[in-house]
């Protein structure tokens, strides 16, 4: 399927941003988001008529969403809208040095990102009736992930609009009182990932709400549970849209396939409960 991408601008008011390099504090959140949509004509210039579920993901660290292109039009080519907030204080490439001490103010801008999609398709334009409005998904790498993990665990982060979540190389929050959702969560983690260790994933998983998933992925980096051309790289990805097929698409025979694809020896291994 053929996928186009255009950016916009998400703004939330409610939440405020701390200075960074010479950019001064601000008393609200400006978020350049890139969106990746199924789509057809000349360089996909025209969004296909859909509906099609809603998918927000969260940049790892010093990172942007142009970093995780290859992955998120790999998932909206499976039939998906995916918007991709840049976080002010976290994401590379802005005056003064990323910094992970905004964290905790993510979460909203996750919950901002969704209500600024939903009120898209709500009036003319573009994204006019390209959603459907009661199928949304967060996804998340690193500390992005652990991002995610906020909106699922953290009792002041929640967002009941989220009906599914994928966690890659996360963490539990360090933030918030805890009152975990019972959100369906696919948690994946490189056996091989020094930056965020799989024992961080595991303590993850054991406190997120059921049904859940672990999805081990042999031998994978880091960054390998997001990008990456290995077996393991590309048998994840494809685990990943069974889980989001089952759940937004309720595609009868996704957890089959997420089954099959979780439990190739030598390459993947998967848990539930």
């Amino acid at each position: 399927m053929t996928v186009g991408v255009r950016r916009l601008v998400v703004v939330d008011t409610a939440a405020g941003t701390p200075a960074r390099g010479s950019s001064p504090a601000r008393a609200d959140r400006v978020l350049p988001t890139w969106v990746w949509f199924p789509a057809s004509g000349p360089h996909g210039s025209k969004a296909l008529p859909g509906p099609y579920p809603l998918v927000v993901f969260a940049h790892g660290f010093n990172a942007t969403p142009a970093m995780y292109a290859p992955l998120l039009r790999e998932v909206a080519a499976a039939g998906y809208v995916v918007a991709a907030p840049e976080f002010p204080i976290s994401a590379s490439g802005r005056g003064g040095a990323a910094r992970e001490d905004d964290l905790s103010s993510q979460p909203l801008d996750i919950r901002a990102t969704i209500s600024t999609m939903l009120a898209l398709d709500g009036r003319p334009g573009w994204l006019s009736g390209r959603l459907v409005r009661g199928e949304i998904a967060v996804m998340g790498h690193s500390d992005g992930g652990e991002t995610v993990a906020g909106n699922l665990l953290v009792a002041r982060d929640h967002d009941e609009r989220i009906r599914a979540a994928v966690v890659l190389a996360g963490q539990l929050p360090t933030w918030g009182a805890f009152a975990p959702l019972t959100v369906p969560t696919l948690v994946v983690q490189g056996s091989a990932d020094t930056v965020n260790p799989p024992a961080l994933s595991r303590a993850l998983y054991e406190r997120l709400g059921e049904p859940k998933w672990y999805l081990d992925v042999v031998g994978a980096t880091h960054l390998q549970t997001a990008l990456g051309n290995s077996i393991a790289a590309r048998t994840e990805r494809r685990a990943v849209l069974a889980f989001l097929d089952s759940m937004l698409h309720h595609d009868a025979g996704a957890l089959g396939r997420l089954r099959r694809l979780g439990d190739q020896p030598g390459v993947t291994r998967l848990s539930h409960r």
